[in-house]
């Protein structure tokens, strides 16, 4: 008996042939924007896969917001780093 479910990479590669024309209407900075969203996505397809949700599309947001919020507290974390050092020479 053959799979009645499709499988994460099946769900997020049809995602992402949906969203083609719109990419090919994107300038090409914008589209390396989306590109990097997508691919946020696909770096979570094991845990997508394993939630098996009935709305892949939410999983999907959660994915993205998550590796923007990955991002944003990478560079929270330079920045604090960066500051500190500052903070450092002005003492000496």
């Amino acid at each position: 008996m053959g799979r009645t479910l499709q499988t994460s990479t099946q769900l997020i590669r049809e995602f992402e042939a949906t969203w083609q024309p719109y990419l090919r209407a994107l300038r090409k900075e914008d589209r390396e924007v989306v590109l990097q969203l997508l691919a946020m996505i696909q770096a979570q397809s094991a845990p997508i896969a394993y939630a098996s949700h009935d709305e892949p599309f939410q999983l999907f947001v959660l994915a993205m917001l998550g590796g923007v919020l990955k991002r944003l507290n990478t560079l929270e974390q330079k920045l604090s780093a960066h500051q500190t050092n500052i903070a450092k020479r002005l003492d000496e």
